[in-house]
């Protein structure tokens, strides 16, 4: 029997070999690299802890969303979200992240809602016609958005899965993507502080001083010094007075 060192020649043919995602599915947290931009990525199914484990949640918050575009004629762009649109349409490499990304998200449990397969945002312009949606409305009191944390940031679930494909982790690492999303939030920031916005601001079921949404508040307002303070008594407002007194949502 020898003992020296030998070598083994496979003679499997590479040259029919699937091409494998480097993004997909590794059994360690190491970030590889995306196949077109040599950017740092990491697994393709990693969803940060910021949103719920149990999926429906979330698919529940944006479902309501959904429906309700899906089931009325499509709506004027507001001019941010025209601008957001032109971006993403006007630069080659924009537009590869953004039309590449949503067909990166794996057609199965949980990236999917419906029986069909069909993922609840289906391509960026759909994408587009949500946050045109969301952000032309001040966010109504709910106890799945409370229970999903996006109550105040509902982008969030916008992109929770996009952002973990090859493509989406590219776009959102991209400085000119980024500064888009800040030109789009500020916008939606200044809608928050119009009077406008103070619409939810009532004591209705989806409204933000609803029995619910009161008792929600304060449970953790309250937790910090186990206190059980009412909503009067930590906030300055006049209960009496509409919307509480408080003239927008911000």
């Amino acid at each position: 029997m020898e003992t020296g060192s030998t070598s083994h020649q496979s003679t499997r043919d590479t040259s029919k070999t699937p091409y494998q995602n480097p993004c997909r599915r590794r059994p360690s947290n190491r970030p590889t690299k995306h196949p077109f931009t040599n950017q740092r990525c990491h697994s393709f199914y990693s969803l940060g802890s910021w949103l719920p484990a149990d999926h429906r949640v979330q698919h529940d918050w944006m479902a309501k969303h959904i429906a309700h575009i899906d089931k009325h004629p499509p709506q004027p762009l507001i001019p941010v979200i025209q601008e957001f649109k032109a971006f993403i349409e006007g630069n080659t490499r924009i537009y590869m992240y953004f039309a590449q990304m949503w067909d990166e998200v794996p057609p199965k449990k949980p990236y999917y809602h419906d029986p069909t397969g069909k993922r609840q945002i289906r391509d960026y312009r759909h994408m587009l016609a949500v946050l045109n949606h969301i952000f032309t409305q001040a966010p109504q009191w709910n106890d799945t958005a409370f229970g999903v944390g996006m109550v105040g940031v509902p982008m969030v679930s916008i992109f929770d899965y996009v952002m973990a494909t090859p493509s989406g982790h590219a776009a959102f690492l991209d400085p000119d993507v980024n500064k888009m999303l800040k030109k789009v939030l500020n916008e939606w920031g200044k809608f928050l502080k119009s009077p406008e916005s103070a619409e939810v601001l009532t004591t209705e079921k989806t409204g933000w001083f609803s029995q619910h949404g009161k008792k929600d508040l304060m449970e953790v307002a309250n937790a910090p010094l186990k206190t059980s303070h009412t909503f009067e008594d930590m906030y300055i407002c006049d209960p009496q007075a509409e919307h509480h007194g408080y003239t927008s949502w911000d």
